[in-house]
């Protein structure tokens, strides 16, 4: 199984995108890094565990938001023997410049396309529960480390 696949099936599931009080979702850029990675092997499958600390991008936000957040994400993700991805879950947890708390719930699919949501907020994230997006891995180096955009659904 090729590292990079491991990288980008994680990636995929650890993404955000930015709220705006009064204002729908807006574009984000994501940068992670993996901080940790655990291999649950099976017959028929492996489990990756993987935990990343992410730098989300909030440039396009409105006027009053913070331009950059840092967050830890949880990966779940189940690799085939032949290095494909089956699919998997990832949560994203935050606490912006502000002290405002946000959790992020996301699903990767075989394809490694992928959707979320936004899970529980505080602060300015409270009216914005349950805002859902969409994104992608636009590029990656050997080490694992990648970055995403992330677009409103």
């Amino acid at each position: 199984m090729k590292k990079s696949t491991v990288f980008v099936a994680a990636l995929l599931l650890s993404t955000n995108v930015a709220l705006a009080d009064g204002h729908g979702l807006f574009p984000t850029i994501g940068f992670q890094t993996a901080t940790s990675t655990e291999m649950m092997e099976g017959t028929t499958g492996t489990i990756m565990h993987l935990k990343s600390s992410d730098i989300w991008d909030y440039s396009q936000a409105p006027d009053g938001w913070p331009t950059i957040v840092e967050a830890t994400c949880h990966n779940s993700v189940i690799m085939l023997p032949d290095g494909g991805v089956a699919g998997g879950i990832g949560v994203c947890e935050s606490v912006d410049p502000e002290g405002d708390a946000s959790v992020w719930y996301g699903e990767i699919s075989p394809t490694f396309g992928y959707d979320g949501k936004l899970v529980a907020g505080t602060g300015k994230y409270t009216k914005m529960v349950g805002a859902e997006f969409t994104g992608q891995v636009t590029g990656q180096l050997a080490n694992g480390s990648s970055i995403y955009y992330v677009t409103p659904k």
